[in-house]
C-alpha cells in the first residue's frame, strides 16, 4: 500500500471519526406495544449503528502499522469500519438536515393533512469547488450536502423566498413497482377519522408516504427534493427513555452544475428500528457515471452497506456489518489494491476481542479474499476459528449483499418531476 493511499485512509478517519453511529429493528420482528405518536411529522434523530470498536483509539496505532505493512487483516477491519462509519455518519447528517426543514414546516400528524404548500427562505449559495483535485472536492461536497443540499438549501435567514410542496398520497416509495398502501395523510391510523390517536399498535398502523418538491430560487420552477415512506414514525425521547427511530425508507438524488467533475448520484436508505434490541440499516449509494479515479471519491461511486445490531445495549451487543462495492469498468487497476472494493461480511461483539469475516476482492491478490476468518481485533492477526464459534459470531452461511444497481438509486416512476398541485 502506498503512503499516499494510506494517508487517504487516515484523512477519512479523521474527517468522519467524530461521529459514533447508533442503530435500527428487523422487519421480521413481531409487533411491539402501542407506540406514542409525535405531534408533528419528523424524521428520526439518527439511525446509524456504532461501529467504533473496529476503529477504536486503543487499536488504531497497531492497525496503522500493520496496514502499512499489509499484515493479515488490518486493512479488512478498517474497510468495515470506514465504509460503515462514513455511510452512517453521512445518513445521520442528512436526517438532521431533513429535520431542520420539517421543524420549520411544523406538519401536524393529522388525518386532515394530505398536502403541504409553504413559503420558506432558502440560500442561493451553491457549492463551487476551489480546485480540480478529487480529494479537495469530495469532502467539502459531502459537508455541503449534509448541511444544506439535503433540505433544498433551507435557511431561515436565506436571501431567496421559495416554496415547498409535499404530497402524502399513496405511491410506490420503495421502487418495487407496487403502491405501498399508505394512508394518504400524515396519520398512520387513516384519513377518515376525526383526529389521530395519541397511541397506535404497530400492527394497526399504516405507512405514510411523502413526495417533496422545492422551488428554492423563487421562480415557481419546482424540482424533486425527496421521496420516501414512514413505516413507523419515531417515538420521541423522554427523560427516562431514548428515541425509538421507527422504520422507513427514503431516496434522494443530487446533481451539481457548478461541479461538473462530480456526476449526479443517488442515495437510497432503508431502516428498521422499531425494536432497539434488533436494529437494521441498508444504505445504497451510486453515481450515474464513475467518479474520478481517486480513493476517496470511489467511496461514493457504488457502495452498499448493511448494519445489524442484536441487543439493546450498543456497547455490548452483537453487530453484523456487510458491504459491497463494485469495481466500475476501466478502474480495474485501482481496484486491485483499493480498500474497500469487492464484498465483505463481518461480525463481532463490542464486549469481545474477536472478529469473524469473509471477504472477496476479485481484483486483488490472494490475500484479498478469505472465508470464515477469525481475527483478534487487538492484533489484527488470525486466530483459531473456534474462538469465533464459541463467541457466537462465526459468519459461516452469511450471504454477501448484492451490488447497487442503477435502478436502486433512481427516483420511483410514481414520483413525478413536477408537483401535481
Amino acid at each position: 500500500m502506498s503512503l499516499l493511499r494510506w494517508f487517504r485512509w487516515v484523512l477519512l478517519i479523521l474527517f468522519f471519526g467524530f461521529a459514533q453511529c447508533s442503530g435500527v429493528p428487523n422487519p421480521a420482528a413481531p409487533p411491539g406495544p402501542p407506540a406514542e405518536l409525535p405531534s408533528a411529522l419528523r424524521f428520526p434523530e439518527e439511525i446509524s449503528i456504532n461501529v467504533g470498536k473496529l476503529g477504536s483509539e486503543s487499536s488504531s496505532a497497531a492497525l496503522t502499522v500493520k496496514a502499512q505493512e499489509k499484515t493479515d487483516f488490518a486493512l479488512d477491519i478498517l474497510a468495515a469500519f470506514i465504509t460503515s462509519n462514513i455511510s452512517g455518519t453521512f445518513v445521520d447528517l442528512m436526517l438532521a438536515s431533513f429535520n431542520e426543514l420539517f421543524d420549520a414546516l411544523a406538519i401536524p400528524v393529522s388525518p386532515s393533512v394530505k398536502t403541504v404548500i409553504k413559503e420558506l427562505r432558502f440560500s442561493s449559495e451553491q457549492f463551487v469547488p476551489t480546485s480540480g483535485n478529487p480529494i479537495e472536492i469530495i469532502l467539502p461536497l459531502l459537508v455541503q450536502i449534509a448541511e444544506s443540499e439535503a433540505n433544498g438549501r433551507f435557511d431561515p435567514e436565506g436571501d431567496v423566498i421559495g416554496t415547498i410542496k409535499i404530497d402524502f398520497s399513496d405511491f410506490d416509495a420503495d421502487g418495487d413497482g407496487v403502491k405501498d398502501g399508505c394512508t394518504g395523510c400524515t396519520c398512520p391510523a387513516g384519513c377518515d377519522i376525526g383526529s389521530c390517536p395519541k397511541f397506535i399498535s404497530p400492527d394497526k398502523a399504516r405507512p405514510i408516504c411523502y413526495q417533496i418538491w422545492v422551488d428554492n430560487e423563487g421562480n415557481e420552477i419546482f424540482k424533486r427534493l425527496l421521496a420516501g415512506r414512514f413505516d413507523q414514525l419515531p417515538t420521541p425521547a423522554t427523560d427516562s427513555a431514548p428515541e425509538i427511530p421507527g422504520a422507513g425508507t427514503y431516496i434522494q438524488r443530487y446533481s451539481f452544475p457548478t461541479a461538473p467533475q462530480v456526476p449526479p448520484f443517488g442515495i437510497r436508505v432503508f431502516y428498521d428500528q422499531k425494536d432497539l434490541a434488533n436494529r437494521f440499516n441498508d444504505f445504497r449509494i451510486r453515481a450515474d457515471d464513475p467518479l474520478p479515479s481517486d480513493f476517496i471519491s470511489s467511496l461514493l461511486d457504488n457502495v452498499r452497506m448493511t448494519q445489524l445490531q442484536e441487543g439493546a445495549d450498543e456497547f455490548t451487543s452483537k453487530k453484523t456489518v456487510k458491504f459491497a462495492q463494485e469495481c466500475r469498468p476501466g478502474r480495474e487497476e485501482d481496484c486491485a489494491f483499493a480498500q474497500p472494493v469487492g464484498r465483505q461480511v463481518s461480525r463481532y461483539r463490542d464486549s469481545g476481542v474477536f472478529w469473524s469475516a469473509s471477504g472477496e476482492n476479485p481484483f486483488g491478490d490472494s490475500t484479498s479474499s478469505f472465508t470464515n476468518a477469525c481475527v483478534n481485533l487487538d492484533t489484527a492477526q488470525a486466530v483459531d476459528r473456534q474462538n469465533c464459534i464459541d463467541a457466537g459470531i462465526d459468519v459461516e452461511g452469511e450471504a454477501f449483499v448484492d451490488f447497487v444497481e442503477d435502478f436502486d438509486v433512481q427516483y420511483p416512476a410514481g414520483f413525478p418531476a413536477l408537483p401535481p398541485f
